[in-house]
């Protein structure tokens, strides 16, 4: 990876949970064995990570707690997270979350003078309907850490017993490759 970072690189993203296989880079290790290593040698690069939990966002606290992949790491600055995938809410909603508000550009942010206020907004459409956002925090206290953990639990449980007929039936066709199951 060293050789396509210089002194333009804004940022290394890791991917947590990818599309196909679920797939979880170790966010940690790139730290460490990558970007620290760099920086020492180079202090000119000190390489921020942002992580893409898409997929893995509400899978990994759940599943596996112990794994360090988020803010408790000193590089990683944003993580991006997807609730309509494992947050069992209406598709379309997504969220950014940044270390700090250093991080966000002023560019990024635009204030509208509206209904009394100038309310600071960081948003890729400014009206959206709050049904998403209704549904999501309805989930997170009805269904509270336990039972997004068990919800978590069920969908590994269910893949597992999914993928072995699969494995035996299609063996000569296709290999199903998957480090969790």
């Amino acid at each position: 990876m060293r050789d396509y970072i210089d002194e333009n690189t804004i940022g290394v993203v890791a991917i947590l949970g990818s599309t196909f296989i679920g797939h979880f880079e170790d966010v940690a290790l790139l730290k460490k064995k990558e970007l620290d290593c760099l920086h020492a040698e180079r202090p000119d690069l000190d390489i921020p990570i942002h992580v893409d939990a898409a997929s893995g966002g509400f899978v990994a606290p759940f599943a596996f707690p112990r794994l360090k992949w988020d803010f408790a790491l000193s590089r990683v600055v944003s993580i991006n997270v997807s609730g309509h995938k494992y947050g069992l809410t209406y598709p379309g909603l997504g969220w950014i979350i940044f270390r700090d508000e250093s991080i966000l550009s002023k560019d990024l942010v635009f204030t509208v003078d509206y209904i009394g206020g100038p309310p600071p907004a960081f948003t890729l459409n400014f009206s959206r309907p709050s049904a998403m956002m209704v549904g999501q925090y309805y989930n997170f206290i009805r269904l509270s850490r336990e039972g997004y953990r068990n919800v978590i639990h069920n969908c590994l449980a269910n893949a597992k017993l999914l993928l072995g007929p699969s494995r035996k039936a299609a063996s000569s066709c296709f290999a199903a490759i998957s480090i969790f199951l």
